[in-house]
């Protein structure tokens, strides 16, 4: 049965709460360790980690269930911050091992088929280093708005923490699952040639694209998580932090905007992303319950 997460939560003795972020990013575990198996077998180690992380996740589920307080939910909900960093950084092996060859030429179909190009082209004609050095500051932004919400949930009530982190997770799942089975490299190393010149950046542009190639996970382009999560969050403080929502409003706008300035996404990437984000803000409403005798 679906639930709305405001009402009154029922005696643990009766009921076991289930969020979706822990259906949906657990099954993207199980059926990414079932993948490996399928192409490396069983005497591969790397799917053991994504079975470690379920095995993990069932753990803090279960100690809530047992005991819930105000550390048990939070060690249950923040658990997942720390297996999504951990998965994000370990796909660069799990694409080369159980993905097929990126996917850019498909993209940039897709993006001249809707769009006749890829939209990240029509901004070479405003390229200007002022601006590029703004877009990519805000650009990298991306981490401590997304650290920071985390943190600042955490350190909240139950409920509002609960939704937050059953759609973002879920997100996640949904996000990383896409990764595998649409690999990309994005348009600026995918598809050069749509390109007059290289952007003219200036220092900070130059900081920025260093981490960006650094922490990529080689795959990370469809859908555009820097748009989904981006997205996600900021509608989600409209309602819950409507003064968070405002001082964000600017820097997430221009945020979101960087992602095809910089030539990191096609135009269906952004597309994805937003639907990502608005079918995941409407999921964190709910929460599944399952009967305990």
């Amino acid at each position: 049965m679906v639930e709305s997460l405001a009402q009154p939560a029922r005696s643990m003795s009766a009921t076991v709460a289930v969020l979706p972020h822990e259906l949906i990013f657990n099954a993207f575990l199980a059926v990414t360790a079932l993948r490996y198996f399928v192409v490396t077998g069983p005497a591969s180690q790397p799917p053991y980690l994504y079975l470690a992380l379920l095995a993990v996740s069932g753990l803090t589920f279960w100690l809530d269930r047992c005991a819930s307080t105000p550390v048990t939910w939070r060690v249950r909900l923040g658990w997942y911050v720390l297996a999504m960093s951990i998965v994000f950084n370990y796909m660069r092996g799990t694409i080369g091992a159980i993905a097929g060859p990126a996917q850019d030429d498909a993209l940039l179909a897709a993006d001249i088929a809707l769009f006749g190009t890829s939209p990240t082209v029509w901004f070479q004609a405003i390229e200007a280093r002022p601006l590029g050095e703004i877009l990519s500051f805000c650009y990298v932004l991306f981490f401590p708005y997304l650290y920071g919400s985390l943190i600042a949930r955490l350190c909240g009530e139950r409920g509002t923490t609960e939704r937050f982190f059953a759609g973002l997770f879920s997100l996640y799942g949904f996000g990383f699952l896409l990764y595998s089975l649409v690999p990309a490299l994005g348009p600026s190393l995918g598809e050069p040639q749509l390109f007059a010149a290289p952007i003219a950046n200036g220092p900070v542009a130059r900081w920025v694209l260093d981490i960006v190639l650094a922490g990529s996970n080689g795959a990370d382009v469809f859908p555009s998580l820097h748009i989904a999560v981006t997205l996600y969050i900021l509608l989600f403080d409209r309602r819950a932090s409507p003064r968070r929502f405002a001082v964000a409003l600017v820097p997430a706008s221009l945020l979101m905007l960087a992602t095809l300035y910089l030539r990191f996404h096609y135009g269906v990437d952004i597309i994805a992303g937003v639907l990502l984000a608005l079918g995941m803000l409407a999921l964190s409403r709910v929460r599944l319950r399952l009967s305990h005798h």
